[in-house]
Order: structure tokens, then sequence, then C-alpha cells
């Protein structure tokens, strides 16, 4: 004897028979459109907005299944978030560089560095524009 499972609101209808996808009843091209990753789908709606200026932002977004929000702040050329350097960063591009080299030429010369070196490399060119330290000290 079978038991059927109670399911709760938050979870999806997996468990019954004609939650199966049915992919037919799709378009052809809205396949396509799914099966792109999401950079793909922002610059072909972005894409369509300059080409359809009828067409509202937001059934570009149901369209082309993204966030409104995103393909606004992508349309006001707003940077991403993955572009934008971190709030909590105290060591320079230069820095960083900067001890990047030093790594690699102890590398070139078979030393292998271990964390305490790079942390206090970090530490003195943070002292140098009497920066607070990083890590644990």
């Amino acid at each position: 004897m079978r038991y059927k499972r109670a399911g709760h609101i938050s979870e999806p209808d997996i468990f019954r028979r004609d939650a199966t996808p049915n992919l037919l009843h799709l378009p052809h091209h809205q396949l396509i459109i799914d099966s792109l990753p999401i950079e793909s789908r922002i610059t072909l709606a972005l894409d369509a907005l300059k080409k359809t200026p009828k067409l509202s932002l937001r059934d570009t977004a149901q369209i082309y299944h993204i966030l409104p929000s995103t393909l606004s702040d992508r349309r006001a050329s707003r940077p991403t978030r993955r572009d934008i350097p971190a709030n909590s960063r105290k060591l320079t591009d230069l820095e960083e560089q900067t001890i990047i080299q030093y790594i690699v030429k102890l590398y070139s010369r078979i030393f292998h560095p271990r964390l305490y070196y790079m942390e206090d490399m970090a530490n003195r060119l943070l002292r140098e524009r009497d920066a607070p330290p990083i890590g644990k000290l």
C-alpha cells in the first residue's frame, strides 16, 4: 500500500503525476531563450528595448525571464555588483600587484611563501600610509 505524502505550501508539487514539465505548450523561441545564460538574455532584452520603443521594460523582462530591476539597472548603465570593489577592501590595486609580484618572485626562487609572510607584507604596505593592519594581531 502506497501512502500519499502530505505536501507543504512551500514545497513544489513534485509528487503529483501531472507535475512533469510539458515543454510542448511553450513556443520554440521561448525554449531557446530559457537555455541562454543570464548575461545573454540581458543583452538581447536591451537590444529589443532599443529596437521596439513601444515594448515596456516590464514586458521585456517577462519575455526574457529577467528581473525588471536588473534590466532597469543595466539600461541606466549602472555597474553590476560583481564589477564594484568591496567596501572592506584595504589594499589598493598597486599594493595588491606588489604583493603578487613578491609571491611570484618567491616561487621563482623555489621558496614557498606562507600566509604569515603575505600578511606581514600587506601590513608593511598599510603601515606606510597609516592604515589599520589586516588579519588578527
